[in-house]
């Protein structure tokens, strides 16, 4: 092994993410089947973001636990954790807006939130990871282009 060459090491498949993203698909099962509101909030506004979450979470589920292209899987993978983040905080603030600012509804916002937060910070490290990966792509083509005369 040459001792010049960088070692990058990235590991996507993290088990925490892998179960969280299973809850995540669960919920949004549990959100799409009939009355799961109880009737307190519009069909429309559960269905809607049941489907989200379905979609989201499957969609970051393959692209973390796939092989194939690990570059572009974290890209998807960022990808539905933005739009996962954005249906969270969205059925989030539309909880209290249709059932009122009680105590219960503020947890639920504030829930809604600190989940939207962990899949910013889940973006945040993906993106970091996706910079060495580029650095290192970089690092290695100037040394082969150096080396080439």
């Amino acid at each position: 092994m040459n001792p010049d060459q960088p070692i990058l090491v990235l590991s996507r498949k993290k088990p925490h993410l892998i179960l969280f993203m299973v809850l995540v698909i669960m919920s949004g099962l549990l959100a799409v089947t009939e009355g799961s509101s109880g009737g307190d909030l519009p069909d429309w506004l559960t269905r809607t973001w049941g489907a989200l979450l379905i979609f989201s979470g499957s969609v970051a589920l393959v692209a973390n636990v796939q092989r194939l292209d690990r570059e572009r899987g974290m890209l998807v993978e960022r990808g539905a954790l933005i739009m996962q983040a954005g249906a969270v905080m969205a059925y989030g603030l539309a909880v209290p807006s249709y059932l009122g600012w009680t105590m219960p509804m503020v947890v639920t916002l504030l829930a809604a939130l600190s989940w939207a937060a962990a899949n910013f910070w889940e973006v945040y490290l993906i993106g970091a990871d996706l910079k060495l990966i580029y650095a290192t792509r970089r690092l290695s083509s100037r040394r082969y282009d150096a080396s080439d005369g």
